[in-house]
C-alpha cells in the first residue's frame, strides 16, 4: 500500500479504487473507504461475465463465479451498490451495449489505460445514442500503470457509498487527454481517482 500511495501522489491522485478480479481483498473496513496518509482507498472487485467485465462497489462483493451480468446487476441493485461496465469495446471480452442502453450499469468506462486509442474512442457511438455516465480508469496491473487514466469527482468521495452516489448521479467524468500529475485539478473538494 505504501508503494500505491507514493505512485498515486506522483500522479496527482487523491484516491484509488482497487478492483482485483473476483476478490474484494483487504480489510473489511476498506469497503467503506479508508485513508492512507491522505489517499482515499476504496476496494471493489472486477467480475467477468459473458456480457462484459463489471467493476463492482457495494457492501458485499463475495459472489460465486459463473453469474451473468443480469444476475450480478440485480444483486448489486438490491444491496444499494453500483457497477461500471469496464472496457466495453475491447476486442477481448467486450461489453454488451444493452447494459448501457437500458441503464443497467451506473457508468461505462470511457477511458481505459490499457485500451487502444481506437477502443476508447468507440464510446462516442453509445454517448450519441444513450444518456450514459462515463468514467476513466487506469486498469493498472503494475505501479507504473497507475493513473494512466482517471476519473474526476467534483465533490469529495470517501467510501463506496459516496462513490455509488456519484456514479449514479453522473457526478463523475473521465479525465481525458491529460498528462499526470494533475495539480490544476486538485483542491480540498475534489477527488481524482484511478
Amino acid at each position: 500500500m505504501d508503494q500505491i500511495k507514493a505512485f498515486a501522489g506522483l500522479r496527482g491522485l487523491d484516491g484509488v479504487c482497487i478492483t482485483d478480479h473476483y476478490e474484494a481483498s483487504g480489510p473489511v473496513s476498506s469497503r467503506d473507504g479508508f485513508m492512507l496518509d491522505g489517499l482515499v482507498v476504496i476496494v471493489g472487485t472486477e467480475y467477468a461475465t459473458p456480457q462484459g467485465d463489471l467493476l463492482l462497489f457495494g457492501p458485499d462483493l463475495d459472489f460465486p463465479g459463473g453469474l451473468s451480468a443480469d444476475e450480478i446487476l440485480a444483486r448489486m441493485d438490491a444491496m444499494g451498490g453500483a457497477a461500471i461496465l469496464a472496457h466495453p469495446f475491447r476486442k477481448k471480452r467486450p461489453g454488451e451495449e444493452r447494459l448501457a442502453a437500458d441503464g443497467m450499469v451506473a457508468a461505462v468506462e470511457e477511458m481505459n489505460g490499457r485500451n487502444t486509442f481506437e477502443e476508447n474512442g468507440m464510446i462516442a457511438q453509445w454517448k450519441a445514442k444513450y444518456p450514459i455516465n462515463t468514467v476513466g480508469g487506469s486498469d493498472a496491473h503494475s505501479l507504473e500503470e497507475l493513473g494512466r487514466s482517471a476519473t474526476h469527482f467534483p465533490r469529495f468521495v470517501n467510501g463506496w457509498q459516496d462513490l455509488v452516489a456519484a456514479l449514479k448521479s453522473g457526478e463523475a467524468a473521465p479525465i481525458i487527454n491529460q498528462i499526470f500529475p494533475l495539480p490544476d485539478f486538485l483542491s480540498n473538494n475534489q477527488l481524482n481517482c484511478a
